[in-house]
């Protein structure tokens, strides 16, 4: 049985719609990059959240999980009594539909293949104590076959990481930065478009492209979205709704 099918849908995420929202050289900069699809796969994290490992190549290599499900396996959570579905959950069946062609209304719908693949994982180094290196595995993985291959155009905004306290091994709820003040930053896909520059939900639509221009403005505007530290307000000036908090996978 497919790990897909253990995911918990209900109507928000059955319904959930894939309209735009106002995530070889490893990419460090904001912009629009043409990808390959070069692997993807069903996986799941330590506690059991459900995710589709994605390993992008072509002019830039990027590796990217979009998560389904949270911990327990739903793909929804709840905040001030109304559920939200999870942002990689609506991913997954934008990229599909851009990859494969085809709407799913739920994502147990993907087609996967059990196969052996060859994939990277993080182990001990032991000539570094304490440190990890990337080493080669052969793994048996759920393949999403349609979308090996297929070409799609990602739009990036590069983020600020949470800093890292190393004596109690938590984040420190500060942006991290270099040794100098510089932001240490990290990939952030927040659009996926074809190379017509359309978005999934105007290419189901047959609409002109307008989402991909608007992402533009927004990355020229700001090109490193810096971290905010939980209970930091917006300044006083700012009517944006606030955004349903995220929910933890891990």
């Amino acid at each position: 049985m497919s790990i897909l099918n253990r995911v918990r849908e209900n109507k928000v995420t059955l319904e959930a719609s894939i309209k735009d929202s106002t995530g070889s050289s490893f990419i460090n900069t904001s912009g629009l990059y043409r990808t390959v699809v070069e692997s993807a796969f069903v996986t799941e994290s330590e506690n059991g959240a459900i995710g589709i490992f994605i390993r992008y190549g072509g002019d830039v290599m990027h590796e990217d999980t979009l998560w389904l499900t949270n911990r327990d396996g739903d793909t929804y959570y709840t905040k001030n009594g109304k559920d939200f579905p999870m942002m990689g959950y609506v991913d997954a069946k934008r990229l599909n539909f851009l990859l494969a062609g085809e709407m799913v209304d739920s994502i147990t719908k993907l087609e996967t293949e059990n196969r052996l693949i060859k994939h990277f994982k993080l182990a001990d180094d032991p000539e570094n104590e304490g440190k990890k290196k990337r080493v080669e595995d052969t793994i048996e993985a759920e393949v999403l076959t349609q979308w090996i291959g297929k070409e799609v155009d990602i739009l990036v905004q590069m983020k600020q990481k949470e800093g890292w306290d190393k004596d109690s091994k938590k984040p420190n709820g500060m942006g991290a930065v270099t040794k100098d003040g510089e932001p240490i930053t990290e990939v952030d896909i927040i659009g996926y478009f074809n190379q017509d520059g359309q978005s999934a939900s105007e290419a189901f639509k047959g609409e002109e492209g307008k989402a991909l221009e608007k992402g533009l403005a927004r990355i020229e505007k700001t090109p490193i979205r810096m971290f905010k530290a939980k209970g930091a307000t917006k300044p006083a000036s700012s009517t944006a709704p606030k955004a349903p908090a995220r929910p933890r996978v891990f």
